[in-house]
């Protein structure tokens, strides 16, 4: 486990000054991926253990956020000056 965390830190270090450069499309990729990473992590770390329960509870908060999170977007639009949707 020491060794993967060990190259994890190691490939970010070298990544650093590409990211600097980044559009703002690779930024959201980045965070796309960064996100999915924690939502696997969450869910896939009980899995491995054999925690049922904790797979369990995992799975209701990543249920719960996703829930909230699209209601929040239902809710509030997101409104642009280049969007379809402006008023």
């Amino acid at each position: 486990m020491r060794l993967f965390i060990v190259i994890a830190v190691f490939c970010c270090v070298l990544l650093t000054p590409r990211f600097a450069q980044a559009s703002d499309r690779t930024w959201r990729d980045t965070s796309n991926i960064g996100r999915d990473a924690l939502v696997i992590a969450a869910l896939g770390t009980p899995l491995v253990q054999e925690d049922w329960q904790g797979a369990l509870q995992a799975s209701g908060s990543v249920g719960a956020a996703t829930l909230v999170s699209l209601g929040l977007k239902d809710i509030f639009p997101e409104t642009r000056v280049t969007s379809v949707n402006v008023v």
